[in-house]
């Protein structure tokens, strides 16, 4: 009797867990995708800090997508009516999401404190152009791509 009460807590568990996981994706989905839409369509957000901002909430898109998928992965896997090829699809999809996402964001985070460090230390030197940052972007991917790969 015991042993069936656990297995019951255990699933709602995972219930509840599967619950706010796909809860909290699907909320930061949304709000990441009107941060980008308002950059993007805006033409006085056209700054370079900007696009350091949009860059990061593509980033947290990302995580939230990876956030999501394994909401979906919990539920499923107490449903046990997943099929293992689907399984393991949202599993790659998830872990690719995860794995480039999360270094992408924290190296997005580190250039726009050096970023900020150089506009407020450092006053003499000119305002970071457009180019650069976009430049900067481009690099961040490639070593997150790079990284992920290896």
């Amino acid at each position: 009797m015991d042993a069936n009460r656990t297995i019951n807590q255990s699933i709602k568990t995972t219930y509840y867990a599967a619950l706010i996981n796909t809860s909290v994706g699907v909320v930061a989905f949304i709000l990441n995708l009107s941060v980008c839409f308002i950059i993007i369509t805006h033409s006085t957000l056209r700054q370079p800090f900007n696009h350091l901002i949009l860059n990061l909430s593509f980033s947290d898109l990302l995580v939230s997508l990876a956030v999501f998928f394994n909401g979906i992965l919990d539920y499923f896997s107490v449903q046990r009516f997943m099929s293992y090829e689907l399984a393991t699809v949202i599993c790659k999809i998830d872990m690719s999401c995860a794995v480039i996402s999360l270094p992408g964001a924290c190296l997005t985070l580190l250039v726009m404190s050096i970023e900020r460090y150089h506009a407020v230390a450092i006053i003499q030197l000119r305002s970071v152009k457009l180019s650069t940052v976009r430049k900067t972007i481009l690099i961040i991917w490639i070593l997150v791509t790079l990284s992920a790969i290896i």
